[in-house]
């Protein structure tokens, strides 16, 4: 066994939020650049569940002991939250009691409630929607997934500004026939990530802080059979590291991959000047040795593993911004 240290010696032991009696879970954080904020859904009501609130410092000194920011509905579950620069958005869905839906609501750095709930999507029945939240520039961007008339889940979003307004309506990222469901968002400088997973394939769509889907749903993961669920995804400068979980042999394993940032930024990479070769592999001869180290990505940016390639059409990078297009036939 082991125990984590610091490197003066010193162990360091998991803090308690908070342990009661109740039945505290789902929890999420986020950070205002003094204390963070962690939101759960807490079961200390009974059968109830309602979403609770509290600040912890970067030492690990709980600040509060739990402030209440639902609407009083029975089950208030799965709750998320982000920080906007100036206060928290604190979003939640209501399993339970007119009205069913998601909900969200403000909360200042001091803990405490400001303004009324806002009514981010209702439902005519209780459905597990599972949230996710993430602000970039001026505007959060929620989205979820909900039952459609197919009765298929699909994946939605709603732009909400700083001040709690609702901009434009739903915004339809996945909606086929496919069953869609999980979603998670991040923000880069200037757009949103969103990923989600589409019958064992996940899948990303970029949108803009405006709610425009920023070209076509893009695939991240293989194609084969593997059971695949639970995406998320966050963001460097350069890239975005996506990743899930995937069944393998009676055992679920961790995979990923990652796909290059956009930019509404015009004339960001102009400096860039990447050559292009051209080439074609037919079956398995991209096993040549010159091959086997490089990095190799699909048309959306994605880096993909070699040996689980499909036919069509990749970048190789044989040296910094210099690749090889090469067209996998069969």
């Amino acid at each position: 066994m082991g125990v984590r240290v610091t490197p003066e010696l010193d162990t360091l032991n998991s803090l308690a939020v908070i342990a009661d009696l109740g039945v505290e879970r789902e929890p999420d954080i986020s950070f205002d650049g003094e204390n963070y904020l962690v939101v759960w859904s807490d079961g200390i009501f009974g059968y109830d569940h309602r979403v609770r609130a509290a600040r912890v410092t970067p030492t690990g000194a709980v600040i509060d002991t739990g402030i209440y920011f639902g609407i009083g509905a029975q089950l208030e579950y799965r709750p998320c939250v982000d920080f906007d620069g100036d206060r928290y958005l604190a979003v939640w869905y209501n399993y339970s009691d007119d009205p069913h839906g998601l909900f969200g609501r403000f909360i200042n750095t001091q803990c405490q409630l400001e303004g009324d709930k806002i009514e981010i999507r209702i439902f005519g029945y209780g459905y597990p929607f599972e949230p996710d939240i993430a602000f970039c520039d001026s505007n959060y961007l929620i989205v979820w997934n909900e039952i459609s008339a197919t009765v298929d889940d699909d994946v939605y979003g709603q732009i909400v500004a700083r001040n709690g307004e609702l901009i434009n309506g739903p915004i339809p990222i996945a909606i086929s026939s496919d069953y869609e469901n999980a979603p998670r968002v991040c923000a880069s400088t200037d757009l949103f990530l969103v990923v989600w997973n589409r019958n064992s394939i996940v899948y990303g769509q970029w949108i803009s802080i405006l709610g425009d889907l920023i070209g076509g749903d893009f695939r991240i993961s293989v194609t084969d059979n593997d059971n695949r669920n639970s995406p998320d995804v966050a963001i460097s400068e350069e890239n975005a590291l996506i990743a899930w979980h995937e069944y393998h042999t009676n055992n679920f394993d961790i995979y990923g991959n990652t796909t290059r940032i956009l930019s509404t930024v015009e004339n960001k990479y102009e400096d860039l000047r990447a050559q292009y070769y051209r080439t074609i592999f037919i079956g398995n001869k991209m096993d040549i040795p010159w091959i086997l180290n490089k990095r190799i990505y699909d048309i959306n940016g994605c880096e993909v593993n070699r040996t689980r390639m499909i036919p069509g059409i990749y970048f190789i990078e044989i040296e910094d911004e210099t690749y090889i297009k090469a067209v996998k036939v069969e």
